[in-house]
């Protein structure tokens, strides 16, 4: 399968913010070294650029109603609290439309307004979603937007490890990326059966063509978590590219059974019928 492939399913069924894209550093070894540079697929597009296509959407009438409605409200409001109730509401709208920049803006009013952990952990998310689709020269800034808030919530709550592998991955794709590999390790260390490191471990083995290492993680998270569809998919994966077919084979039609999205699915099928056609 394409890497361009992997990337998209994974903005489609993927649990957590963090694994809307692939980093674009290229990990060689997962413990050592790590060489930096755009994914590419023969002559297809970086899955970043296939992905945001998928998210140049054209902006309903009814959506631009709404949005111009949502914003009356909120600059004519003057108690604080419905005031932030409003940006909420305008953040979340703009993110349902893949507008990044203004959804990123609205979730940090109420960020600071509310200045809890778990809106600090909403405004990384929005902020590394916008760094994820974002094909502006400006992009990185929401990189690291999402790093301050990701580290805001844990100064409150060291033991965030779902916060702590967020924070990794703004790392991953940036100039230090085996920084990332190392709080995800950390991560590891404290909660070995924690399914979010393991993962994401997985991916970066994945991605870089360290395949066994990638059936290992997966394996290891089915262990701990057999209902994980994803684990399953991306075993199948895994082993395809080690040339143990029958058996990557078992390993998505098990993802299958474990999964409704109809997304999934058709990925799924798509993938079996280029396995059982080789």
């Amino acid at each position: 399968m394409s890497k361009t492939k992997i990337v998209i399913l994974i903005a489609a069924i993927a649990a957590g913010v963090y694994l809307y894209t692939l980093p674009k550093g290229i990990i060689k070894k997962e413990e050592n070294t790590v060489t930096s540079g755009a994914v590419r697929d023969g002559k297809q597009e970086a899955p970043a650029d296939a992905m945001q296509k998928m998210h140049r959407n054209e902006t309903s009438e009814k959506d631009k109603n709404s949005i111009k409605e949502l914003t009356k409200k909120y600059l004519m409001v003057s108690n604080p609290e419905k005031k932030v109730i409003f940006a909420d509401s305008l953040a979340g709208k703009y993110r349902t439309l893949h507008q990044y920049d203004s959804a990123t803006k609205y979730i940090e009013i109420v960020a600071a307004a509310q200045a809890s952990a778990a809106q600090w952990i909403k405004a990384g998310d929005y902020n590394f979603e916008a760094y994820s689709f974002s094909d502006s020269e400006g992009k990185e800034k929401y990189n690291q937007n999402a790093r301050k808030y990701y580290n805001l919530a844990l100064n409150r709550n060291a033991k965030d490890y779902e916060a702590k592998c967020k924070l990794a991955m703004t790392y991953v794709g940036s100039e230090n990326p085996m920084q990332g590999i190392g709080l995800l390790k950390e991560v590891l260390k404290d909660d070995p059966k924690n399914e979010t490191a393991i993962y994401q471990l997985g991916i970066l083995s994945l991605q870089s063509g360290q395949n066994q290492k990638a059936v290992d993680r997966f394996k290891e998270l089915i262990q701990i978590n057999p209902a994980n569809a994803n684990a399953h998919y991306y075993l199948g994966v895994s082993l395809a590219n080690t040339g143990d077919k029958d058996k990557a084979i078992a390993s998505l039609e098990r993802a299958k059974e474990l999964e409704t999205d109809k997304g999934f699915r058709a990925a799924v099928d798509d993938y079996l019928a280029e396995l059982k056609s080789k």
